[in-house]
């Protein structure tokens, strides 16, 4: 109990909005929630309809994407799409129109390698952060609302987990009700095996090329459910984060839900000046 303790006074402390569910006050919370998120949707939208991320962000999210692809592909760190990312790509072939950040998967041995490029992607704006103790991020340095988590997995057997530390990331979910932070799988926390796993392979993300799990059917499944490439719920958004319990929306997907966000570009090459041209050529991003 003590820990619940814990994440209950940090949640007090982080976004006391959220703490306590008063009756009667639900929909005014929900309706708050939305003008919150403003700055970051194309428009405001009724309760109960779905709230798709603007543009100008999207358009972030994918030059970062490339970036991340390129810089980690050149310096010889594996990573994999996962979660909301990987499950656009397979079912949108891009970002899905309402997500708001990007979701990799490194193994916790690159950790330090991921830290020792910093001063590369502070060249291209961004940098390399911790969230909660726990995340790795990449974050563009003038907008926090751009990133990409990287959560850091382990090697157990023949199959693939987030490492431990993610998971205390969870607890705040299973107790104050999001029933674990990405599921479960056969009884236990979610893995993907390996065999579905490696290799990687190429996948389209809007514009660019991503390196995902040979087999992602079964794992999305566990993640997200049965019915994952014909329903989508819209649950949570990180603009108004603590980890807290958020309304979800089911949306059941038609043939033109399943488009990515756009504009998926144009995309710059940027990365490319870095290997190329030595520093003192390049010009620093803002």
């Amino acid at each position: 109990m003590k820990i619940a303790y814990i994440f209950f006074a940090l949640s007090l402390v982080a976004n006391p909005v959220h703490c306590f569910e008063i009756p009667g006050v639900a929909w005014l919370k929900t309706q708050f929630k939305m003008l919150q998120l403003k700055e970051n949707c194309s428009a405001e939208t009724p309760l109960g309809i779905p709230i798709f991320t603007a543009p100008s962000k999207i358009h972030e999210m994918y030059q970062l994407m490339k970036d991340v692809h390129e810089i980690f592909t050149h310096c010889g760190v594996t990573y994999w799409i996962d979660s909301g990312t990987l499950l656009g790509s397979v079912r949108h072939q891009g970002i899905i129109p309402w997500d708001d950040d990007i979701d990799l998967c490194v193994d916790k041995s690159s950790e330090e390698k991921i830290y020792s490029l910093d001063p590369v992607f502070n060249f291209l704006g961004y940098r390399v952060t911790k969230v909660w103790g726990v995340v790795l991020r990449i974050e563009k340095i003038k907008n926090k609302e751009i990133f990409a988590d990287l959560l850091l997995t382990e090697q157990r057997g023949n199959r693939v987990y987030y490492a431990p530390i993610f998971i205390l990331t969870g607890v705040y979910h299973m107790l104050f009700g999001n029933n674990g932070i990405y599921g479960y799988r056969d009884g236990e926390e979610i893995f993907i095996n390996n065999d579905e796993l490696f290799p990687l392979k190429e996948y389209k993300f809007g514009e660019c090329t991503v390196m995902g799990p040979k087999e992602p059917s079964k794992y999305l499944e566990s993640m997200y459910g049965k019915d994952v490439f014909e329903v989508a719920y819209q649950w949570h958004a990180h603009s108004n984060d603590f980890m807290h319990k958020v309304t979800s929306v089911k949306i059941h997907l038609t043939e033109k839900d399943k488009v990515p966000a756009q504009p998926t570009g144009p995309l710059r090459e940027r990365v490319a000046d870095l290997i190329n041209k030595p520093l003192s050529e390049c010009v620093q991003e803002d």
